[in-house]
């Protein structure tokens, strides 16, 4: 059930008012974590139907992790809202990538308080399913429910008391909704309970998720398809003031910061060639020398035959492959023995994962786990690259002073970042 996600919407009224538009709070309750799991929240209001609507009210807003999310987060506020009737929507998304959608019509005759409850029971339950009313699109304890039911309460899951402790996650009955509370208090001395209901006693997790078995695995992308203006920023050809932590970092994005740690030179520019090193990479564009210097120093072969797949994003497993040939700089460095430390990583890159946490670089994504087929984001590789540059046992990096605007210091990549920019890897994107 933990591998699920719920969610369901509370809407509250406050003090009534005659005027013809009003305000709108939205807040978020949620036993997942945030970048982890969801690092954007989407609200989306309007008269009429979302996708349908004109006069859309929209507002965006980063996943915090040093937040209490479990206790609610104001996430948006609208003036001048609709009445008598809103439309309303709710998405989390990671990476870019939509992980959950909630719609709901609220009764916007007064200012009103709403509240987004969001458990994991849900995951992977498409609203309306088949044989459902066409009308019910809140998912509420694995069912499909209508938004008005899901918002009156009467399809209420749980009542206080009711709801079952899972591992070391005390059940929380909260607006109709179980979730799952971490509390060490049971879990064994010195461990701290995560929020998948495991006890853990290693130090954090890099808060993040790259692929399969190949070492270099990747599908095709059009010819002549280049890193783009975000890749040429991390070559120090622009100068930004963001560095969109959490996007999924590219193959051609990540592959700069990889060839000059294998260089031990940030200023480090490659030849290049007058013929295509892959199909895919065009002479000229900017991923070109990179990729071409990537494939002679034996960093990489491809994600096949020919091709590169630059626009691709980096998975973790990728991510660790790269970054320990990079950081030896040796195609085939010895990794020892592998002890099997996370619960989902097999084949090929064992070996090469565990070797990365052994060194230090990482303690995985979740207790247990490195998350190798998830996408590597930018805050992550940042992370992997300073490790390398400096000392991935030892290393802190100094305290945040705010380089980068969409990297506040109150987010525990921030010094990370910061640093990879001091080090001149990266100009941001």
């Amino acid at each position: 059930m933990l591998d699920r996600w719920f969610l369901a919407l509370l809407a509250l009224g406050c003090a009534s008012t005659t005027d013809p538009a009003g305000e709108l709070s939205v807040d978020l309750r949620t036993d997942l974590r945030p970048v982890e799991d969801f690092d954007t929240v989407r609200v989306e209001v309007a008269a009429g139907p979302v996708d349908e609507a004109s006069g859309l009210q929209r507002e965006t807003a980063l996943a915090q992790p040093e937040l209490d999310y479990l206790r609610g987060v104001r996430v948006a506020a609208f003036d001048g809202i609709p009445r008598p009737s809103l439309h309303l929507r709710v998405e989390l998304l990671r990476s870019g990538s939509l992980v959950a959608r909630r719609e709901a019509l609220v009764d916007s005759r007064s200012d009103l308080a709403v509240t987004v409850v969001i458990s994991r029971d849900c995951a992977g339950v498409s609203c309306p399913g088949a044989g459902d009313d066409p009308g019910a699109t809140s998912c509420l304890a694995g069912t499909c429910v209508t938004p008005d039911c899901a918002s009156d309460g009467s399809c209420a899951a749980c009542t206080p008391g009711s709801c079952a402790d899972v591992g070391c996650l005390r059940g929380e009955c909260a607006d109709g909704t179980c979730l799952g509370i971490p509390d060490d208090g049971l879990c064994p001395a010195g461990a701290t309970c995560d929020a998948t209901g495991a006890c853990f006693s290693g130090g954090p997790t890099d808060a993040g998720r790259d692929t399969g078995p190949e070492p270099d695995a990747g599908s095709p992308v059009d010819a002549g398809t280049d890193a783009g203006t975000d890749a040429g920023t991390d070559a120090g050809l622009d100068i930004s003031d963001t560095f969109c932590p959490t996007d999924a970092i590219t193959r051609a994005q990540a592959i700069v910061f990889l060839v000059k740690l294998w260089e031990r030179d940030p200023n480090y520019e490659p030849p290049s060639p007058r013929t295509a090193c892959f199909d895919d990479v065009a002479v000229g564009s900017f991923a070109h020398p990179w990729a071409c210097r990537a494939r002679d120093l034996g960093l990489t072969t491809g994600c096949s035959e020919r091709m590169f797949c630059p626009g691709d994003p980096m998975s973790r497993a990728q991510a660790a492959i790269f970054t320990l040939r990079a950081y030896f700089a040796d195609p085939n460095p010895d990794l020892g023995t592998s002890e099997g430390r996370f619960s989902d990583v097999s084949g090929f890159a064992e070996p090469w994962i565990d070797y990365f946490a052994e060194l230090g670089f990482t303690n995985g994504c979740r207790s247990g786990q490195y998350c190798p087929t998830d996408p590597t984001l930018r805050h992550q590789m940042a992370t992997f690259i300073v490790k390398a540059f400096h000392d991935p046992r030892t290393y802190t990096p100094p305290p945040c002073e705010g380089l980068f605007s969409d990297v506040p210091c109150s987010v525990f990549y921030a010094p990370w970042v910061e640093q990879l920019a001091r080090d001149r890897f990266t100009r941001g994107c």
